[in-house]
């Protein structure tokens, strides 16, 4: 499936992210001891770099979201997103969850 001529990719990113917001519960993050950060550091960005991410929510539920990539390490990623009402919100997910785009 392509994009929308007319809105490109911005439609989809708003219909994830929106799909993200109607959520009553907070996404769930990865803890400090799945982290690992002692053996594990984190680098953060040079650049700040687009990406859409799974995103775990408390009520057991998934939504893809589209955000920016901040710093990880070699196992996660820290997702930083937006909801329609100008929230901001951030969680670390599972490097594998998270596709640049």
């Amino acid at each position: 499936m392509g994009s929308n001529k007319r809105y490109g990719d911005a439609l989809q990113t708003y219909q994830s992210n929106k799909a993200a917001e109607i959520r009553t519960t907070k996404p769930v993050g990865l803890t400090p001891a799945q982290l690992d950060l002692e053996r594990d550091p984190i680098r953060p960005a040079t650049a700040f770099y687009e990406v859409s991410a799974w995103m775990p929510f408390g009520d057991g539920t998934l939504a893809k979201v589209f955000g920016s990539a901040r710093e990880w390490n070699s196992r996660a990623v820290h997702v930083y997103w937006s909801v329609g009402d100008g929230t901001k919100r951030d969680a670390w997910v599972w490097a594998g969850a998270v596709e640049r785009i």
